[in-house]
C-alpha cells in the first residue's frame, strides 16, 4: 500500500530516462546532435590549418598579396571553441527548447499527470537525458579535434582541449536546461525558442560588460578559450547560470505541478 502511495516509485526514475533517450532517437535529436559534434571536431583543425591557404590563393588570383601568419594548434584550439561556443549552442537551443512544449501538444504530458510521477522526476529525466545526448556529442567532437590537430600541427598541450571540451559541453548543458526549463513554462515551441534564444542573447550582452559580464553563463565560451590556450579560467560564470537555472526550474516545477492539460 505504501508503493503505491509513494510519488515517485523507484523504477519511475530510469524508465523516464529511456522514454526520453527513446524519443531522442526517435527524433532524430540524438543523431543530429553525435553529428555535428564529428562535423565541428573535423571542420575546426581543418579551417585552421587550410583557410589561410585558401585566402592567399583567393587573393592571388586578384592580383592582392595577403600575408597570414603559419597556423598553430592555437588557431585549431580557436576554431574548436568558437564553433562550438556559438553554433553549437544554438544546435543544443533549437534542440531541447521543445522538451515539454511538444508533450503538452501530444497529450502525453496529461498521460504522465495521472502516473505516479513528480514534476521534479519529469524534469531531471529531460535534464539527464540532454546531458547524456549532448555529452556523447562533445566527447566524440573533441576526440576527433584532438585526432585532426594533432595530425596536421603536432604535438601540442592536448590535455588543455581536453578540458577545454569539457567546460563547453557544460556550456551546452546549461543552454540546453534552460531550454528545458522555458519549455515546461510556455505552451508553444515557438515561444520557447524565442525565449532561450532571447536569454541567450542577453547573457552574449552582459558578458561584454567590464564586471558584471564575468557572471554571464555566456562566458563560459571565454573561459574554454583560455583553458584550450592554457591559460586561466574564471568559472564565475557559474554563479550566475545557477541562479538563472534555480529560477527558471522553479517556476517550470510550478508549472507542472499546476498543470492540467
Amino acid at each position: 500500500m505504501n508503493n503505491q502511495q509513494s510519488p515517485v516509485p523507484g523504477w519511475v526514475f530510469p524508465a523516464l530516462v529511456k522514454k526520453e533517450l527513446l524519443e531522442q532517437f526517435r527524433t532524430a535529436q540524438f543523431l543530429v546532435a553525435c553529428a555535428v559534434g564529428l562535423l565541428f571536431g573535423i571542420a575546426s583543425p581543418l579551417a585552421a590549418r587550410y583557410l589561410p591557404e585558401l585566402m592567399e590563393l583567393a587573393g592571388s588570383d586578384q592580383g592582392i598579396q595577403i600575408l597570414i601568419p603559419e597556423p598553430t594548434y592555437r588557431d585549431s584550439v580557436g576554431q574548436f571553441v568558437k564553433n562550438f561556443s556559438q553554433i553549437g549552442v544554438l544546435v543544443a537551443i533549437f534542440l531541447y527548447m521543445g522538451g515539454f512544449t511538444r508533450e503538452k501538444e501530444r497529450g502525453t504530458l496529461a498521460f504522465l499527470k495521472v502516473k505516479p510521477v513528480t514534476p521534479w522526476a519529469m524534469l531531471a529525466a529531460k535534464v539527464a537525458a540532454a546531458s547524456v545526448t549532448l555529452g556523447l556529442a562533445m566527447t566524440l567532437g573533441t576526440a576527433v579535434a584532438l585526432g585532426y590537430t594533432w595530425l596536421f600541427f603536432g604535438a601540442f598541450p592536448w590535455v588543455d582541449l581536453v578540458a577545454s571540451g569539457a567546460v563547453l559541453a557544460l556550456y551546452l548543458f546549461i543552454m540546453a536546461w534552460l531550454g528545458i526549463g522555458i519549455s515546461a513554462v510556455v505552451q508553444t515551441q515557438a515561444v520557447s525558442g524565442v525565449l532561450t534564444l532571447g536569454l541567450w542573447f542577453v547573457g552574449l550582452l552582459l558578458a561584454a560588460l567590464p564586471k558584471l559580464g564575468r557572471f554571464s553563463p555566456t562566458s563560459l565560451g571565454q573561459t574554454a578559450l583560455n583553458i584550450g590556450l592554457g591559460e586561466q579560467g574564471d568559472f564565475a560564470a557559474l554563479l550566475g547560470a545557477a541562479l538563472v537555472l534555480i529560477l527558471i526550474f522553479g517556476a517550470a516545477l510550478v508549472k507542472l505541478r499546476n498543470w492540467e492539460g
